[in-house]
């Protein structure tokens, strides 16, 4: 009976609703890249597929840079004030932007210089065109995710979802065009998937609010609000990067191209898994960001424990999988990814059950978290690939991203429960109680 509750009160939120959608919506869009990648990836072969994944880690790390925390500072900021003073989230969507320009220009220009050092003396590739390639692209997806954070942070999922599907269509698209003529080159298709986001842009920023463009430009006090959020959250965010692509880079740099692509095709199967994390983050940092009550932070633990439980559960459903997925997706080429796979996807669903708890930190201020799990995080996962890789191999680096989502889950786990007794008075039997005097709502 309890569970029947708890599972009714659950389904009754309208957060969740919103999170269906842009789960679906993301999903959808998800699914569009994937099956381009598996056409790049039949298309190029494991040792093509290597180089063209190598410049797609550069490229993910280039847009992680990038960010400097100016996403997790923008959508806390413009989700807590869009309604009542949107003239003041417009000014502060526009700060974050010249923030992230500057960013942009610094970090692409810095990348650019060092690829012949990265490519030949770190990553031992004579083809470090792919590198430079990756920066140019990486313009594209810089300003497809700034236009999507500022829809997400005014709560209009719906179009955020167009502009998803909208891109992974066009990646599809493109992929299928080069199918057709026997595509054999990792730069243009890379240049291929990358550009697509320039249709989800055009699209976003159509969609933006009239009063988005009414900012008043040049205020030091939206540019001191958002570097008050992003001095913290960007260590955090660099970590990410990190955290996120630093594995492909590392098996490249101890083992053949052969062995990255396969590690590289399972590492994009379990995206799908970051990607549900991602949706659900999304929508639940934009309404934690307006919970100040004791009464709303009690309803949101009830509902985020059962996510937290339910996504840990979920493990031993996927993980089985493993062996077909790869076989569906990538092909048999890449069937020896499997036992790496299998840890990758149990990874990805720790992410998916870490990510409620991490959405409590955009209700408090303790921005000091991002910081500290993103440095907790590349400290374990580098510090484990460089044992696990030269004896383990993929298997090894697979196992080595695993250990660092498990040590950054216990770390959120505990941090929440002490930072959420501390603003409000919560002892930590109350913020585990999943059961006691559950209310609709929220």
């Amino acid at each position: 009976m309890k569970i029947s509750k708890a599972v009714t009160y659950l389904t009754t939120s309208s957060g969740l609703r919103q999170s269906v959608l842009v789960l679906f919506g993301n999903g959808l869009s998800a699914a569009l890249a994937a099956l381009a990648m598996i056409i790049y990836s039949r298309l190029l072969g494991p040792v093509e597929f290597g180089v063209f994944s190598i410049g797609y880690s550069i490229l993910q790390f280039i847009t992680r840079l990038s960010d400097g925390g100016v996403h997790i500072a923008v959508q806390k900021l413009v989700a807590s004030c869009y309604r009542n003073q949107p003239r003041e989230a417009a000014t502060i969507a526009v700060a974050g932007s010249i923030l992230k320009l500057g960013l942009s220009l610094v970090t692409a220009v810095g990348f650019w210089i060092l690829a012949p050092v990265i490519g030949r003396q770190w990553l031992r590739i004579e083809q470090f065109d792919i590198l430079r390639t990756a920066v140019v692209v990486s313009f594209a997806m810089v300003v497809f995710e700034y236009v999507a954070v500022i829809l997400q942070s005014i709560h209009d999922f719906w179009h955020f979802v167009v502009i998803s599907v909208v891109q992974g269509l066009v990646k599809f698209g493109v992929a299928l065009w080069w199918w057709f003529w026997g595509l054999t080159n990792a730069g243009v298709a890379l240049v291929s998937f990358a550009v697509a986001q320039l249709v989800g842009v055009g699209l976003g920023v159509y969609y933006l609010p009239n009063w988005i463009f009414k900012a008043r430009l040049g205020e030091k006090k939206a540019f001191r609000a958002v570097w008050n959020i992003s001095k913290f959250t960007s260590v955090a965010i660099i970590a990410a990067a990190f955290g996120d692509n630093i594995d492909v880079l590392l098996v490249k740099a101890y083992l053949p191209l052969y062995e990255t692509g396969l590690f590289a095709a399972g590492v994009r199967l379990s995206l799908v898994l970051s990607l549900v994390a991602f949706s659900l983050g999304t929508v639940l940092a934009s309404r934690v960001a307006q919970y100040q009550s004791i009464r709303h932070m009690r309803m949101y633990l009830r509902k985020s424990w059962l996510l937290v439980f339910g996504s840990l559960g979920a493990i031993a459903l996927v993980v089985p999988l493993s062996k077909i997925l790869i076989l569906v997706t990538a092909g048999p080429e890449y069937v020896a990814a499997t036992p790496a796979v299998a840890y990758l996807m149990a990874a990805g669903m720790i992410v998916v059950a870490t990510t409620p708890l991490v959405a409590v930190f955009y209700a408090i201020d303790r921005p000091e978290y991002f910081a500290a799990s993103g440095i907790l995080q590349t400290v374990v996962l580098v510090g484990a690939s460089l044992y696990l890789i030269p004896v383990n191999g993929i298997i090894g680096a697979a196992m080595a991203k695993l250990l660092a989502r498990l040590v950054v889950f216990g770390f959120t786990v505990c941090y929440v429960l002490l930072a959420v007794n501390k603003r409000f008075n919560l002892s930590i039997r109350n913020q585990l109680n999943l059961f006691s005097r559950l209310e609709s709502g929220s």
